[in-house]
């Protein structure tokens, strides 16, 4: 059943100071953990997955005001939303699959049941996804084209994101330095940006395509590409998910912790 679940008494928002200066967080209710958040292309909400006995896809008001389930299902991983907002899509035991952002029956696009991290390009014609197992393949969805398999990209690693230009996926290598690297979809050729150290892999790109938001072993860092240049923005180096929107905000949670961080 899906249907409003949360009010706004029921979740905390602290609007300073709670994970570093100029950083605030939502605490959901009973202070179960939220994991993998990712804001709506409008910034007004985040989608997010609260962790339980059987995970839910929840939808929150950045001012904590409102909130709402989506789906409900076994080991849900991610979510992301479609360029539009109309849709979140997310990875479950299930499959993949989508679900209206204003509640609704869902769709499942492909039976993949192992996927751990997905993202969808700018344009909504695709979506990436990595698995659950250690130093798989990424893999490519065409979401123009119903039925088709996954497509096995020529890397491994995970958390692979969509540049916003589309031509290019970044992600984390499966290697003992955990390398930020970049694929060229076109020419498939690899380039290794550096070695993170990180012990959960997360990054985001910027919506210019310039820079790179991603956890490192000192905490979450960016770093712009053409440049390499780099530095630290935020002391969290247990940060599991990241997300950065198009208005600058970024989004993660850390290990260990219900809240969902913003700066």
């Amino acid at each position: 059943m899906r249907r409003a679940l949360l009010c706004a008494c029921l979740w905390t928002a602290c609007l300073a100071g709670c994970g570093g200066e100029g950083t605030r967080s939502l605490t959901p209710p009973d202070g179960k953990p939220a994991k993998a958040p990712r804001m709506s292309p409008d910034g007004l909400s985040i989608a997010y997955v609260l962790d339980g006995a059987t995970d839910q896809v929840m939808v929150v008001s950045l001012d904590g005001a409102s909130s709402r389930m989506l789906k409900e299902a076994p080991a849900i991983t991610s979510v992301a939303w479609s360029p539009d907002g109309a849709k979140v899509y997310y990875a479950s035991s299930e499959g993949i699959g989508w679900v209206p952002s204003a509640g609704g029956a869902a769709t499942v696009v492909t039976a993949t049941t192992t996927a751990a991290r997905i993202d969808v390009s700018a344009d909504g014609s695709a979506l990436v996804f990595d698995n659950q197992a250690a130093s798989s393949p990424l893999f490519a969805l065409d979401l123009t084209r119903a039925g088709l398999p996954p497509l096995e990209l020529s890397v491994r690693g995970s958390a692979p994101r969509f540049s916003r230009d589309g031509k290019r996926v970044a992600f984390i290598k499966s290697n003992a330095t955990a390398t930020l690297a970049v694929l060229d979809l076109t020419t498939r050729a690899v380039t290794d940006l550096l070695d993170t150290a990180a012990a959960n892999p997360a990054l985001a790109w910027s919506s210019d395509s310039a820079f790179i938001a991603y956890v490192s072993g000192r905490g979450i860092e960016t770093m712009v590409v053409a440049s390499r240049s780099h530095h630290q923005v935020a002391g969290e180096p247990r940060a599991t998910h990241l997300d950065l929107h198009a208005n600058g905000t970024i989004l993660y949670v850390v290990d260990g912790r219900p809240d969902i961080y913003l700066f």
